[in-house]
């Protein structure tokens, strides 16, 4: 799980930003260029979002290890 969070987030930091739309001459050059960039926003917004969420259920997970670890290292064994 650890694994796969850091190869998401350094393929997420790795890849080159999408290209800036260039505003062209036609009547709605404006509009299309600055749908592009809410729809470059919103899908990075949607990727940081999801690394986000794999890590708070990674720490969950791991906080959940250690204190199993610890419960265990605590018991005594009767005899």
């Amino acid at each position: 799980m650890i694994a796969y969070v850091f190869s998401y987030a350094n393929s997420l930091l790795a890849a080159p930003p999408p290209p800036v739309p260039q505003i062209g001459t036609g009547d709605n050059a404006a509009t299309q260029a600055g749908l592009q960039l809410g729809t470059s926003l919103v899908n990075l917004l949607g990727k940081l979002l999801i690394l986000l969420a794999m890590c708070v259920f990674g720490s969950v997970f791991a906080s959940k290890g250690i204190q199993m670890l610890f419960a265990a290292w605590n018991t005594k064994v009767k005899d």
